[in-house]
């Protein structure tokens, strides 16, 4: 798997933390700074503007280093990723309850904000207030876990 979201966070203090030698009144930079510069130096390749903050660092590097043609927030790519993969699920026959499809978008934006969900963080809000982990493989059976990978790959990639 990829970077993990607490590393991302170090990255994002380590942007912003004033270097040593930082004169009084120099401006200091941060994430938003640069986003902002792209969508003014680049605006053809860059669409929306940022919503995680953490989550979307990963998608600013990756342009800065050319790795990601266009420059957009992670949560619009994850849920484009999503709305995707839901349509090849549907075209193979797989059809959803309404139930999953409540637990399969609420992974979704975990992903989105987070970069990755695993099995412990089922634990957390929202999936706690419905029952977590175990309700999980309770909606979804046996196929659960390799849903959970499946969608770690397609969403986080």
């Amino acid at each position: 798997m990829g970077l993990s979201l607490k590393q991302v966070k170090a990255l994002a203090n380590m942007i912003e933390k004033p270097p040593s030698d930082n004169l009084a009144g120099s401006p200091r930079l941060n994430s938003d700074l640069v986003w902002h510069a792209y969508e003014r130096i680049d605006a053809a390749h860059v669409r929306g503007t940022r919503t995680e903050v953490a989550a979307d660092l990963v998608n600013l590097v990756r342009f800065a280093l050319k790795q990601k043609p266009q420059l957009e927030p992670r949560r619009a790519e994850v849920e484009s990723r999503f709305a995707s993969w839901l349509r090849a699920q549907q075209s193979a026959g797989v059809q959803f309850e309404q139930d999953q499809l409540r637990w399969l978008e609420a992974i979704r934006d975990h992903i989105a904000s987070s970069l990755a969900v695993e099995p412990e963080d089922l634990e957390l809000d929202p999936f706690n207030r419905w029952g977590g982990l175990g309700r999980a493989q309770q909606v979804f059976g046996d196929r659960f876990l390799p849903l959970l990978d499946e969608l770690n790959e397609v969403l986080a990639a």
